[in-house]
């Protein structure tokens, strides 16, 4: 085996153009002044907003300050001494040696299995990833979605251009008109999230408490009406830029005209002591259905996809097992790890922990599809167990899973490195003999951190695999296993994906079975990117686009043995190594992969053309025997890009790419992706 997975970082993206395109959607809708309920205490129109970032300079960076730039919170020691947990063991409890039959045997081992399940639901249940067909990813639950998901928008809460992720609230406070956006550890709330009190940690008051919704400047975003808020408690709440048309106790109904974002200020709360402070506030869509989660609107979107893969519902800290202050998995292992995710009363579901995993099992179930689910990088056997009881409770009988852990292990940027480091570090602790820069006596490849990371992504993906099917019991039918790779990350993509398969570590050290035997699929990446190997051109979006096609086909300049092969030339490679084993190859993200970071790609990303583009990667895929292919992207949009109007340096990672459409209501004739992707849902017989 040759050696591989040379680290590769995320690269500067740098735009000298001034002009963009027609069609841009900003929007810089005004604020309608502040409406008072019941008897505020301060002025929101009064608050003084911080000042805007000024525009960053040009500086010449080396290789490592442009590495620390695009992770700036990059952990460099994780404890080696994390030991992979161990099932913990069954208690005999006195039992008495009994015959029993095979499924008395299997009921005895489960006893959450659910027997009484139609035999027809059942069969439709069964997973086939090696179907042609085409699933979504989930747009991230945050204050400026533009997909219509949830009827309650207060989940979604947050303040514009303030990183409220790693908090449990999304709450700012004010003291004497200044807006403080980084200490939003000071405000006292509850378990759910709720501020208890105006007085903040340190003693001082605060005099106001604000959350904001609809924060995006995408025009046309959101839905213009009667917007219902309400509340349990006592206190004063303001409401800016919507007009209240009428108030009852701890209720409001408030008329939006569909543009600019609504502002929640909470300028007093529990004013008599008595620990009746405001709590549970709700806002609800003019389209809402009283006691439904979700919008209808959003799931006849999404109806149409046969697997849905809400990754950014789990949340980056579980996905990429984020480090407490003491270096710990506190959120993931031990006995109290289970009780602290995320819950349904909580009062917010964005974030760095993700929403509720029963919000994501009734996902798949209202809109008709199969669960890819993503299982959290660092948790440990009891939680996984939990979890897979949980899911097998709340998914509907006739809905199938996919299980993946972690989600792009060996991703070099963050905050996937994150976890990187972490199944490093436990794959060092589960094989201490095993050296880095030695061979072995059963491989002449040199071991590398990558090939630490992949056995050990295989080995823990085969034992929570093992506990999600002797949860299951007799529905594990309805399981498929599926090991994920990422060949933009690897020099070469036919040794990552066979080390990935084969895990000759775990293999060897621990005498067991090969991984490719005992999964369902192998997953892998399936995007239109430009890198420096592949160097579209930038200065003209027809030849951008030209280019691109010929990309994905492997036609042109990037033929077989070019210096930059064609995508498709990646995906034979992946898929015929997949086939010696008997394995479907699947898309876990499929599509374009370009930000709306420069002028190019944003008069790129809004062309009729990408159409095409997607036809074209479509017909690729099939030609070279894929099957599943999850579109990585869900509803989004961005503003006009800052390169618009200047020269400067941006990040890449800081700038949102378009979804397969922009807006929730916006029509297959306005958004190219989404037309061609319906078109190929329609032609395959997905639309119901």
């Amino acid at each position: 085996m040759k050696d591989f997975l040379a680290p590769v970082f995320a690269l500067f993206v740098v735009s000298q153009l001034t002009a963009c395109g027609s069609g841009g959607s900003d929007s810089s809708a005004g604020v309608t002044p502040s409406k008072t309920i019941v008897q505020p205490t301060t002025d929101a129109t009064q608050i003084e907003q911080p000042q805007e970032n000024e525009n960053v300079t040009d500086v010449d960076l080396s290789q490592d300050e442009e590495e620390e730039v695009s992770n700036p919170f990059e952990i460099d020691e994780t404890p080696a001494d994390l030991a992979e947990p161990e099932l913990p063991p069954q208690e005999s409890g006195g039992i008495v040696d009994v015959d029993l039959s095979k499924e008395e045997e299997e009921e005895a081992r489960n006893p959450y299995v659910v027997d009484d399940v139609p035999a027809t639901l059942v069969e439709t249940a069964v997973p086939q990833p090696a179907q042609f067909s085409l699933g979504s990813e989930i747009t991230a639950i945050d204050s400026s979605m533009t997909a219509w998901m949830l009827n309650d928008l207060m989940k979604t809460a947050g303040v514009k251009d303030v990183n409220t992720a790693s908090n449990s609230h999304s709450w700012i406070y004010t003291k004497q008109g200044v807006w403080f956006t980084t200490s939003l550890e000071d405000v006292v709330v509850d378990e759910q999230g709720w501020p208890t009190s105006m007085t903040l940690r340190d003693g001082s008051i605060a005099d106001s408490f604000r959350t904001s919704v609809m924060t995006s400047k995408v025009r046309d975003a959101y839905e213009a009406g009667v917007y219902t808020l309400t509340f349990q408690g006592q206190g004063n709440i303001n409401v800016t830029n919507a007009t209240v048309l009428e108030q009852s106790d701890n209720q409001l109904l408030l008329d939006y005209y569909g543009d600019g974002e609504i502002t929640i200020e909470i300028t007093d709360t529990d004013p008599l002591g008595t620990d009746n402070y405001i709590r549970n506030i709700t806002l609800r869509r003019p389209s809402a259905v009283e006691g439904e989660t979700f919008n209808k609107a959003y799931l006849d979107y999404l109806k149409p996809s046969k697997v849905i893969r809400p990754t950014k519902l789990v949340g980056n800290a579980l996905l990429y097992a984020y480090p407490n202050a003491n270096g710990e998995q506190a959120a993931l292992t031990g006995q109290a790890a289970w009780a602290k995710r995320t819950q349904l009363n909580d009062a917010k579901w964005s974030g760095d922990h993700g929403a509720p995993y029963e919000v994501i099992a009734e996902l798949a179930n209202k809109s008709e599809s199969h669960l890819w689910l993503n299982i959290p990088l660092a948790a440990d056997d009891e939680y996984v167990q939990a979890l897979a009881t949980l899911m097998l409770n709340n998914l509907s009988a006739n809905r199938a899973i996919y299980l993946e852990l972690g989600d792009e292990i060996n991703k070099m940027t963050y905050p996937n490195i994150l976890g990187r480091d972490y199944a490093l570090n436990q794959a060092k602790a589960r094989w201490p003999n095993v050296v880095i820069g030695e061979t072995t006596a059963y491989s002449d490849a040199r071991i590398t951190e990558d090939m630490l990371v992949l056995n050990w992504q295989a080995a823990r993906t085969l034992e929570v695999a093992a506990i999600f099917k002797s949860v299951w019991g007799k529905q594990q039918n309805r399981i498929a296993v599926v090991l994920g790779g990422n060949s933009r990350y690897a020099r070469d993509a036919e040794a990552y994906y066979s080390a990935l398969l084969t895990a000759p570590v775990y293999v060897n050290e621990e005498d067991a079975g090969l991984p490719a035997l005992a999964i369902d699929a192998l997953a892998m990446d399936v995007q239109l990117t430009n890198t420096s190997a592949t160097a579209f051109d930038d200065g003209n979006s027809d030849t951008f686009i030209a280019e691109a096609i010929d990309y994905i086909n492997g036609s042109g300049r990037f033929g077989d043995d070019s210096e930059a092969p064609g995508l498709r030339y990646t995906v034979r490679q992946v898929s015929e190594i997949s086939q010696s084993y008997g394995l479907p190859v699947i898309a876990y993200a499929g599509g374009h992969n370009l930000s709306a970071a420069t002028a190019t790609n944003y008069r790129v990303l809004k062309n009729t053309a990408m159409y095409d583009i997607y036809q074209v990667l479509f017909d690729m895929w099939r030609e070279e025997n894929g099957g599943l292919f999850i579109n990585a992207h869900g509803i989004s949009g961005v503003g006009i890009p800052s390169s618009c109007q200047q020269s400067y340096y941006v990040l890449a990672s800081a700038v949102n790419s378009l979804g397969v459409k922009e807006t929730q209501m916006q029509n297959e004739a306005d958004a190219p992706v989404y037309r061609a992707t319906m078109d190929m849902m329609r032609a395959l017989g997905q639309t119901k």
